[in-house]
């Protein structure tokens, strides 16, 4: 019996690809105070071209992107199968979870990891940018997340 179940969860995890936001994967986007965010989950082969999450994932991932209000716009709430709407702009927080082979090619942090993998990455911005940023990030509890995000010359 036990090999029957595993035989089925491999042939599940080879079947399943995504790239980027479409393919074998789930997401749900839920709006939080002065921020967006955004879970998605997979299983399978899961190819990443994004700026702060490059890479490609095998196994089981769940990742969270928090992204502004402003960023993010308006985008449809709730959960998303095989399409997860994500905006173009860079995410401010990025917490990712992986168990089997992950690929990362985003610099300055470009490894390869075999095994569980957890990664919170605060402050995601570019090494040449004048912004302030606040944020509160709870793993747990989306309604806490707090995300203030100002360029340079706003008031924040």
């Amino acid at each position: 019996m036990c090999l029957r179940v595993a035989a089925a969860l491999l042939s599940a995890a080879l079947s399943g690809c995504a790239f980027d936001n479409v393919g074998f994967l789930a997401g749900k986007v839920t709006p939080a105070s002065d921020a967006v965010v955004i879970d998605v989950y997979q299983l399978g082969v899961h190819l990443r071209t994004r700026a702060e999450d490059a890479g490609v994932s095998f196994g089981v991932a769940e990742r969270t992107y928090v992204f502004s209000v402003d960023q993010a716009g308006s985008l449809p709430t709730g959960w998303h199968y095989f399409i997860v709407p994500m905006p173009d702009e860079r995410a401010q927080v990025l917490d990712t979870r992986n168990i089997g082979v992950e690929i990362r090619t985003t610099a300055p942090e470009s490894s390869v990891t075999i095994g569980y993998r957890q990664t919170t990455i605060l402050a995601n911005v570019p090494s040449d940018a004048s912004i302030i940023l606040r944020a509160v990030y709870d793993s747990r509890d989306r309604s806490r997340i707090r995300l203030k995000y100002c360029r340079e010359g706003k008031i924040c």
